[in-house]
């Protein structure tokens, strides 16, 4: 019997970089006798998450997945169960979208279900509510959001926000003694990475045949953020515009992005009475989480009194602040068309040669044919015409292909 590992996120914390880590890093999980069922060919995982998986149990179409992964809950679970059992090793799921966008209890039972022959443990790791509304609009804003940070949208008691509310759900449907919760803040991490500490929750220690890449996610600055959020405005969103026009617009934003003026620090984005209201507002649930599934203690710095620099407002964007980004733009483009000239007439000039050589070879035979032809009719005239009218075509064709 598989044991399962479930790591359901939460979303902005790490996740892409320990997704990508554990899809590098098969071979190395094969031989701890571990999966993390990475073929992109099953139904239920796209590109480096069990997206699929998640999608299948919702209600509504989920738009983080592709439209050819959407396939009926049924084939994707059985798909699932069958490739377990036929595997032979403890395996790894992750999506972050498993904590985010499944709210039924009725949905998490069909999963259940689906592994009820098998030991299943959850691991969730969960971000400080303020941090984690910063980290998720600053991703909103490079999706092109308009609009800025508003605390309101933080302290409706949201899903997304209201923990308790969510490892609740997964509790009563697995059981609290099979919840591994754990605070995602690198102080809190073995060896400071989300990959490490995962993998010593899966019962590896040492790591030393596993690949460590970079981290996956470049992180922006508050005045990069707002630059880039004022930029959006210009630009085509999701909810106007059709999914060409809004893919061409996140290229723009990726070519923007590297041209940003840097500024303050992203936590200035929220003022140190705004972090307090947020953290006041979900103070009774933290308390319970970590009284709950957690060690004492484990969630001190979250219930620790903020300090009065600990985030200011953000002086405006000034005008000259987007016409530097403008400049650098234009300046970057200028510096790419070059290059492509420069190897538009590279590419060119061994073509020009290899069809001038090809145009005196073809030439040369038609010649030599017709001289041949020409003496058998005429030898002393027609060879002289032969010959004049070989050296007017071959002038005529050298100077049409070097034009």
């Amino acid at each position: 019997m598989a044991r399962i590992f479930l790591h359901i996120g939460t979303e902005k914390t790490g996740t892409t970089t320990l997704q990508a880590f554990l899809t590098a890093n098969e071979a190395a999980l094969a031989r701890n006798d571990l999966t993390y069922l990475s073929d992109e060919s099953r139904p239920y995982f796209e590109r480096i998450a069990h997206g699929p998986l998640a999608a299948c149990l919702m209600a509504e179409r989920a738009e983080f997945i592709s439209d050819g992964k959407h396939q009926p809950a049924e084939f994707v679970l059985d798909v699932l169960r069958r490739d377990i059992d036929r595997g032979g090793r403890d395996v790894i799921l992750s999506c972050e979208q498993f904590s985010s966008r499944i709210t039924s209890a009725a949905a998490l039972r069909r999963l259940a279900d689906a592994l009820a022959d098998h030991d299943v443990t959850v691991v969730c790791y969960l971000r400080r509510q303020d941090e984690l509304a910063i980290a998720a609009y600053t991703t909103a804003v490079r999706c092109g959001r308009q609009t800025p940070l508003s605390i309101e949208e933080i302290l409706d008691g949201g899903w997304y926000y209201d923990f308790r509310r969510m490892l609740a759900l997964w509790a009563a449907v697995f059981g609290a003694e099979n919840l591994i919760v754990r605070p995602y803040d690198v102080a809190s991490l073995h060896g400071q990475d989300i990959r490490r500490d995962f993998l010593r929750i899966v019962g590896i220690d040492g790591a030393t045949d596993f690949t460590f890449g970079e981290d996956r996610n470049r992180s922006l600055d508050a005045r990069q953020v707002e630059v880039l959020r004022l930029l959006n405005q210009t630009l085509p969103c999701p909810e106007d515009s059709g999914p060409h026009a809004f893919q061409h617009a996140n290229r723009l934003r990726d070519l923007v992005d590297t041209h940003l003026p840097r500024g303050e620090p992203l936590h200035q984005l929220l003022g140190a009475e705004e972090r307090r209201v947020i953290m006041a507002r979900y103070d009774e649930g933290n308390r319970e989480i970590e009284a709950t599934y957690m060690a004492p203690a484990a969630l001190v710095n979250w219930f620790a009194p903020m300090e009065a620099d600990e985030g200011v407002a953000i002086r405006p964007v000034e005008p000259i602040e987007l016409a530097a980004v403008v400049t650098a733009i234009a300046a970057h483009l200028a510096d790419r068309t070059a290059e492509v000239e420069d190897l538009r007439l590279a590419l060119q000039r061994p073509r020009r040669r290899d069809a001038v050589r090809h145009f005196l070879r073809s030439i040369r035979r038609t010649a030599a044919l017709s001289v041949l032809f020409a003496l058998l009719l005429d030898p002393m005239i027609s060879l002289w015409g032969v010959m004049l009218d070989f050296g007017a075509a071959e002038a005529l064709g050298l100077a049409q292909l070097l034009n």
